[in-house]
């Protein structure tokens, strides 16, 4: 059997506009633009709908041409609009194909772009050339965003088994809170081990939430000192239950110290020369880790333009406020490394009492002419 011509269709639709749509009434089909701004065009049905708003009504059949029907509804809208002298959003496209493979995904992109409404219908054709149904698409929700927010927070662990068993804690108890979304980079000790107690670091991000998704009783309000926490208090309530959860579990072993982080620490990481930045993890979306380039990760304020509403870094690393782990939960909510059994001076090989901690991202200490950042465990000399 020979395939119906496209022309066929056409008509036979231009026919029967109420397999697409009650109330619709043919205008003309064939309908020339003119050429205006000096490109022009031919729809394939025009139409009014019973609020008299102008219809434009593409017909395809084939694959290859989905390409110029995204081109085209663009097109005939703005020429439309000028030839009929109304507003845009006065006028509605109908997209009527026999395949979707190739249609669904631009279409849908341009429905939720254009002020135009935008709507899509699949046809069978029978043996005999006719319609045999028509059905209407449900066209794509705009992707769910997802994105590192600036909660972030370092582990430190005296052996890489027990960093990548917490890892695996890690991922289990965020997915169960409603976080699974998150990303992690490994740094290991390599040089002046004899400084420090644990020479295993993870540094670890918290992707965005879905409020509807959060554990019941995580989400809400924020009002302590945490940096961003008040901007992301979801994210960062998930990640106090992380840790918490965490730490009654069974690898508490494994974790010799933790530190509060802010973006742009790993930055101080990566360029401290007694550590090295060995590789990342991810777990949800983020579990295919090239989402996120390694620069994008590391340099200040990479990171940071890339959550929707920040177009602009914060600059210096250093004029972000920050408070140390061992300080968090004074304002009553608990933070991500709070917990009396946590007390860096009740654990082996904290710091002896009266000697101040120096986070791996707080403040650069002076090393002769040169400045670099000091892990958490440097002061132990």
């Amino acid at each position: 059997m020979t395939a119906p011509r496209e022309h066929v269709i056409r008509d036979y639709l231009a026919e029967r506009l109420h397999l697409l749509e009650p109330g619709l009434r043919l205008h003309s089909t064939e309908f020339r633009l003119q050429n205006s701004v000096g490109t022009r065009g031919y729809i394939d049905i025009l139409a009014r709908d019973e609020n008299q708003m102008w219809v434009i009504i593409e017909v395809k059949l084939e694959k290859k041409q989905s390409r110029e029907a995204v081109t085209e509804i663009a097109k005939y809208v703005e020429l439309l609009a000028r030839d009929r002298h109304v507003a845009t959003d006065r006028i509605r496209v109908i997209i009527a194909s026999a395949d979707w493979t190739e249609l669904l995904a631009p279409v849908s992109l341009v429905a939720r772009e254009l002020s135009t409404n935008v709507r899509g219908y699949k046809f069978a054709v029978k043996a005999d050339g006719t319609v045999a149904h028509v059905r209407p698409v449900e066209l794509l929700s705009p992707p769910a965003e997802r994105f590192i927010t600036p909660i972030h927070i370092i582990y430190f662990f005296t052996t890489a088994q027990g960093r990548e068993q917490w890892w695996s804690s890690i991922k289990a108890v965020a997915a169960a809170v409603g976080a699974p979304d998150l990303l992690g980079a490994l740094f290991d000790r390599v040089g002046n081990y004899d400084n420090v107690a644990a020479h295993y670091g993870l540094y670890l991000g918290i992707g965005n939430v879905d409020p509807a998704a959060i554990a019941e009783g995580i989400a809400g309000p924020y009002s302590g000192p945490e940096p961003f926490a008040h901007e992301y208090p979801a994210e960062y309530q998930a990640l106090c239950c992380i840790t918490r959860e965490i730490h009654s579990g069974t690898t508490t072993w494994a974790v010799a110290d933790i530190e509060s982080a802010v973006p742009g620490d790993l930055y101080k990481v990566a360029n401290d020369p007694d550590w090295q930045i060995v590789g990342y993890l991810g777990a949800g979306v983020f579990e295919e880790t090239s989402a996120h380039e390694e620069e994008d990760w590391i340099t200040p304020g990479r990171l940071e333009a890339l959550i929707p509403g920040r177009i602009q870094s914060r600059g210096s690393t250093e004029e972000v406020p920050r408070r140390a782990a061992s300080t968090r939960g004074e304002d009553g909510a608990g933070g991500p490394g709070a917990g009396g059994q946590w007390s860096r001076r009740d654990r082996p090989g904290g710091p002896p009492a009266g000697r101040p901690s120096r986070g791996v991202a707080g403040l650069a200490e002076a090393d002769g002419n040169r400045r670099r950042p000091a892990a958490r465990h440097d002061d132990r000399r």
